[in-house]
């Protein structure tokens, strides 16, 4: 079992090394969505600061070098939300599409990635993520588009029909949860 910890150590620290560092497509910062599975809250809390810091680098470039429109899908930390929602759908322990407990891990992973995006609403960003959320929601998945397991929608309806009293979101840890 250890040396799957090192191992997971291992690639997140190269993971964060190079989403910070710019070298890496925002599509990788996805995978930090998976940290929330992390049994161990000490990883956790590393991998939530790394994702910070990761957010934090982005959003700076993007201020400092405000003419380079050509890559803001590539830069704005915000449209990490498609390809998380991706990643989670298609996540193998994900196997049933009614199994609460499976949804409920998927909400915390993503979870994990919208607390930070959503902890300051910079340039409307609370806004802007509502409505990529919406247009995601109505689409099909291209891999699966018959597949219910496999359909983004799925996981979205189910996530936002159990949002309690946040637009997008599913409860923060410590709310009640009507799942």
């Amino acid at each position: 079992m250890q040396t799957f910890t090192f191992v997971r150590q291992i690639f997140a620290q190269k993971l964060h090394k190079g989403l910070s560092r710019l070298r890496l497509p925002l599509e990788y910062m996805a995978i930090c969505a998976l940290c929330a599975k992390d049994p161990v809250k000490e990883r956790r809390a590393h991998a939530r600061q790394c994702l910070v810091k990761n957010i934090n680098v982005r959003r700076e470039y993007l201020k400092q070098h405000a003419a380079v429109s050509e890559k803001l899908l590539s830069l704005l930390p915000e449209y990490v939300v498609p390809y998380t929602i991706h990643l989670l759908a298609h996540d193998p322990d994900y196997v049933k599409v009614q199994d609460i407990e499976q949804l409920k891990d998927i909400k915390e992973c993503l979870w994990f990635i919208l607390e930070i995006l959503m902890a300051k609403n910079e340039n409307n960003s609370h806004a802007f993520i509502r409505k990529m959320v919406e247009n995601i929601k109505q689409t099909k998945d291209a891999q699966g588009p018959d597949d219910a397991k496999m359909n983004e929608v799925e996981v979205l309806k189910w996530l936002t029909a159990r949002s309690g009293d946040h637009p997008i979101l599913p409860v923060r840890r410590g709310q009640s949860c009507k799942c």
